[in-house]
């Protein structure tokens, strides 16, 4: 039987196959820290009643494929799923409860003057309930660099730089970077007046593309010694992600890109479970949802997809995958194909689907 993952903890990642390590291990340079949100909370486009609209209207005609028992749903399970949806009908909740991962990278450099500094990729929620988990990354290093990989996981940037204030030297200058701008989206922009107010001098605000990388966004860049990054081309409205690459482990850093599905010893609450049922073929399976993929039918482009994943693979190779959503972590593959194998038919199979 897995072990659930501890929630708002560090946890090591490793090179080796042995899995998650309870053990704080001083040779490690990548932790994850999984944490809950509530989908539709934040300041961006999705709102919590755009969402329940949406789950209502995707559910209409689908109750008996979605409210059934399977091998891993039981009736209890199914019971609290209907009563969820009910609350939903009834307007007595909004709660729309998801996972998410933190990715900590920690290098050394010059500017470092020695000690080791640290890469925040797609920060968690930080509050009173939580702060534990900003001393722990705090003990790891000084944390340099924050990135917000893709046009939604930049939420949460503003409680960690404010929080990160009081408790580094202010002389530390926090660099923000961010995923290209698409559809009428930035980042930059949004993020620009929060951090602003918040911070002041201490945080520069920094595409991960410059002008000069616009017509060569194919390239793998570095972001710190040991961490590369590039763009996951051919799919601007599947929220224009860019991909990373932590060498030493061999780890493809991810997050809507990429989903594990969930354990079935460890299921998500209600929420989840209804909502991936209605949106790919079980919560439990590893595929990526279909308002990911449709977003490539729509407005993607498929062959320069398939070749910017194939690409990739061979350029940045892994045997490990961290993603925001599902508990499958680090996704090693199965039986079946490999971590890198997963992610190649993944995308693979939407392109040649959708052609």
């Amino acid at each position: 039987m897995t072990t659930p993952l501890l929630m708002d903890t560090l946890i090591p990642v490793h090179s080796t196959d042995s899995g998650i390590s309870a053990v704080n291990d001083s040779s490690n340079t990548i932790w994850f820290a999984k944490s809950m949100f509530c989908v539709g909370l934040g300041d961006g486009k999705l709102t919590r009643e755009g969402l329940q609209e949406r789950l209502l209207t995707m559910l209409k005609g689908k109750e008996e494929d979605v409210f059934k028992t399977d091998e891993f749903t039981q009736d209890g399970m199914v019971a609290e799923e209907r009563n969820y949806v009910l609350s939903l009908q009834q307007g007595k909740s909004k709660e729309f409860d998801l996972d998410t991962t933190m990715t900590v990278m920690a290098y050394s450099d010059a500017d470092s003057s020695g000690g080791t500094s640290i890469v925040l990729h797609s920060p968690t929620p930080l509050h009173e309930g939580n702060l534990s988990l900003l001393d722990e990354v705090c003990q790891k290093g000084t944390v340099r660099h924050i990135v917000a990989a893709n046009l939604q996981h930049w939420l949460f940037i503003p409680q960690w730089v404010k929080a990160l204030q009081r408790k580094q030297s202010m002389d530390i200058t926090i660099t923000v970077w961010t995923c290209p701008s698409a559809c009428g989206e930035s980042v930059k922009d949004k993020l620009t007046p929060l951090l602003t107010e918040e911070s002041g001098a201490t945080v520069s605000i920094q595409p991960l593309f410059g002008p000069d990388d616009a017509d060569n966004s194919s390239d793998i860049l570095e972001l710190v010694p040991g961490v590369r990054y590039a763009l996951l081309r051919g799919a601007e409205l599947m929220l224009n992600e860019v991909v990373f690459h932590h060498e030493q482990t061999q780890t493809l850093v991810v997050c809507d890109s990429f989903y594990t599905g969930y354990d079935p010893t460890d299921p998500p609450g209600p929420f989840g479970r209804v909502w991936f049922k209605l949106t790919k073929a079980h919560w439990s399976s590893v595929e990526l949802p279909i308002y990911r993929t449709i977003r490539v039918a729509t407005d993607g482009n498929y062959d320069v997809l398939s070749s910017c994943i194939k690409s990739l693979t061979e350029k940045m190779p892994f045997r490990q995958i961290l993603c925001a959503h599902g508990n499958r972590l680090p996704f090693r593959g199965d039986n079946e194909r490999s971590a890198q194998d997963w992610w190649e038919y993944a995308w693979t199979k939407v392109v040649s689907h959708n052609q």
